[in-house]
């Protein structure tokens, strides 16, 4: 209800206690340095909810794996914005790796590809 700009503008005026609550922009970058996502986000937010908005808004592969950054530091799944360090206007690095695929021969000469987290075979 309140805008952030005018937030700021006026935090002599608030207590940080409610400036707290107020969402935050965050902008979410490919290794390459481009915008991928904005997010108006919580420092409460944690991984599940950055994964979630992130896929909103950008396509990402079935089964790759998706890293979020702020710096160097990584945003593990039992850490909020706040534990990392986030705050208004931040940017998060985001790095999509491919799915774990893994290959068997066998003495038959036939070869399967299989996903190494289900256990499923994609193709003989």
């Amino acid at each position: 209800w309140l805008k952030p700009s005018l937030l700021r503008a006026c935090s002599w005026y608030f207590p940080i206690e409610f400036r707290s609550l107020q969402p935050m922009q965050v902008a979410v970058l490919s290794v390459n340095g481009e915008e991928v996502a904005t997010l108006s986000a919580g420092p409460s937010w944690g991984l599940s909810e950055v994964l979630t908005a992130v896929q909103e808004q950008y396509a990402v592969a079935p089964g790759a794996r998706i890293q979020i950054f702020h710096g160097l530091s990584p945003l593990l799944a039992h850490a909020s914005f706040a534990d990392i360090g986030v705050t208004e206007d931040s940017h998060l690095t985001m790095v999509v790796l491919p799915p774990r695929r893994v290959v068997t021969a066998s003495s038959d000469g036939t070869a399967r590809l299989w996903d190494a987290t289900s256990g499923e075979c994609l193709h003989t």
